[in-house]
């Protein structure tokens, strides 16, 4: 039952976000279009910040690169997916993007794709040789993360008028090569 009903908030967010800016949309409303009461959503979500993290994060997950279980195999086709589906779902980005305040990434609170960063770095890990150092791994993703972030924000805030496979390929070439330079960078400096 509770999976039920944090796939039916997810649901009811997802539609209130393409008719609505995030700003506007509150737990009450929320709430009542969704046919729970707050205690239900508390229940599954400390805040209407939280339950954002929680739907971004369902939907970059899905574009996870670099295991066996992942729906894409290059950063390329990541890119490329993820951003053709921010494009399809134009409405919607806008109305995060346009509520969100720079602030609220800055701190770190919107950091839901580094997962998906992270899988990339520790598959491209596996083919170095040596031992490559945890705290190695989290700048990298770090880095990388912050890049990738930086340029989807530029792609939003020109009108997601860029070509998309061409920003996909730059993005890819930047990120892999960052990702093993660095990774090669670590193993010989010790």
């Amino acid at each position: 039952m509770a999976l039920g009903t944090r796939n039916a908030i997810l649901n009811t967010f997802a539609e209130m976000l393409h008719k609505m800016p995030f700003s506007e949309i509150t737990v009450t409303a929320l709430v009542k279009n969704c046919g729970i009461s707050p205690n239900t959503f508390y229940y599954h979500y400390e805040d209407i910040y939280a339950l954002l993290n929680d739907f971004i994060g369902g939907f970059v997950s899905y574009f996870a690169v670099g295991d066996k279980d992942s729906n894409y195999q290059s950063t390329y086709d990541s890119i490329c997916a993820l951003l053709t589906a921010f494009k399809e779902n134009e409405q919607s980005v806008y109305h995060i993007v346009d509520s969100i305040s720079m602030n609220f990434i800055a701190r770190g609170s919107l950091e839901v794709g580094k997962d998906a960063i992270r899988s990339h770095v520790i598959y491209a890990a596996k083919s170095i040789e040596g031992e490559v150092p945890q705290h190695a791994i989290d700048a990298i993703v770090d880095y990388c993360y912050y890049a990738i972030v930086g340029n989807i924000i530029r792609f939003c805030w020109q009108h997601m008028n860029a070509d998309i496979e061409s920003t996909a390929r730059q993005l890819d070439v930047l990120t892999t090569a960052t990702i093993n330079e660095s990774l090669r960078a670590v193993t010989n400096s010790k």
